[in-house]
């Protein structure tokens, strides 16, 4: 009989123990997997170093314009700094204001920016009714990256070959010249009045529908002189059939070192430049803003890009992403003064 006890004892302890061992394993898997469950969110959340994928460049203006030129240069460099592929997306409308539309509306993780020119992001909210975005707090400033200097043209038989011979030709024949520009509201136009402005003299404006059929008009002597880019001005300028009296550029350009400055021809307040800087959506986070800002940086300080740029008429200047907030604000006033004092308005 005690015999029979002990074994039932044994048996006891045996069953308790194996239910102990059990429970125990139960707890430790039931731990592990709440480890796992912890861990596994907290290492799906953690981000892969920027860029891990492609990135976008999106310019508002059709392939073979100088925005999308200088685009297709700094996207080059910037995939291979960053070893993913940056490709350009061509959204031309609106003088840059749709495709500057499109990258308000886009995600802010750093995949999609925009090389824009100063018209679409700072001057047309002035002209046009109905621009959805607002150019000083829809965005991420990244850089300003280059000027476009705008160059004084006009046809070789007119009797003035200076900017000062102009405005005493001027004053004396009130109203009698005339001068192109690509547009209503464009920079060739706006150049013109803050010349006209800061002169206090009186010229009919002859707006075109781009810098070909104005400048035809122009060596054709139906209109007297303009303001246009180098790349618009520089092939006519070479050939004679325009004559070159001064250029937009805080400093001489090189390929017309022997013309003045607006500065050097004593006008100084005259702003005669289109400029272009890169932007992210509003949001994306700022050490991705920073990093592009830094190898933007790199590339324009770069010899060999600086003098390709220069010889179609770009002058690389970058700044940080504050310095170029604050030259937006600046830039919008100041140009929207600029639209309002000249009655400039666009359908």
């Amino acid at each position: 009989m005690q015999y029979i006890r002990r074994i039932q004892n044994i048996r006891s302890m045996i069953k308790g123990h194996v239910l102990s061992m059990r429970l125990a394993m139960g707890l430790a898997m039931g731990l592990a997997m709440g480890l796992a469950a912890a861990v596994a969110p907290a290492q799906a959340q953690t981000p892969a170093p920027y860029p891990s994928k492609m990135i976008k460049m999106i310019v508002g203006f059709p392939a073979g314009n100088a925005t999308d030129t200088v685009a297709r240069m700094l996207a080059e460099r910037m995939s291979t700094a960053f070893g993913q592929p940056v490709i350009i997306e061509n959204r031309p409308g609106q003088g840059g204001s749709m495709a500057i539309d499109h990258l308000a509306r886009s995600a802010p993780d750093g995949y999609t920016m925009i090389l824009a020119a100063s018209g679409g992001l700072v001057t047309n909210p002035h002209l046009y009714k109905g621009i959805p975005f607002n150019p000083t707090e829809d965005f991420e400033p990244i850089a300003l990256v280059a000027d476009l200097p705008l160059l004084l043209v006009a046809n070789p038989s007119r009797p003035f070959d200076s900017v000062k011979s102009l405005v005493e030709h001027a004053k004396k024949n009130p109203g009698k010249l005339s001068y192109g520009s690509t547009g209503v509201g464009t920079s060739s136009h706006l150049a013109m009045e803050s010349l006209k402005r800061n002169t206090q003299i009186d010229m009919l404006h002859v707006p075109y529908q781009g810098s070909v059929k104005a400048a035809t008009d122009l060596i054709a002597g139906n209109v007297d002189l303009m303001f246009d880019t180098v790349a618009a001005t520089r092939p006519h300028v070479m050939s004679g059939k325009l004559k070159l009296m001064a250029a937009g550029s805080r400093k001489r350009m090189p390929s017309f070192p022997n013309t003045p400055t607006l500065a050097e021809a004593g006008f100084p307040a005259i702003s005669a430049s289109v400029w272009l800087g890169m932007l992210f959506p509003k949001g994306t986070p700022a050490d991705i803003v920073n990093k592009v800002n830094a190898q933007l940086a790199k590339d324009l300080a770069d010899p060999a890009l600086e003098k390709r740029l220069l010889e179609i008429g770009v002058v690389p200047a970058a700044t940080s992403p504050k310095e170029f907030a604050k030259f937006i604000r600046d830039e919008y006033v100041r140009l929207g003064k600029l639209v309002q004092e000249s009655g400039a308005k666009a359908n």
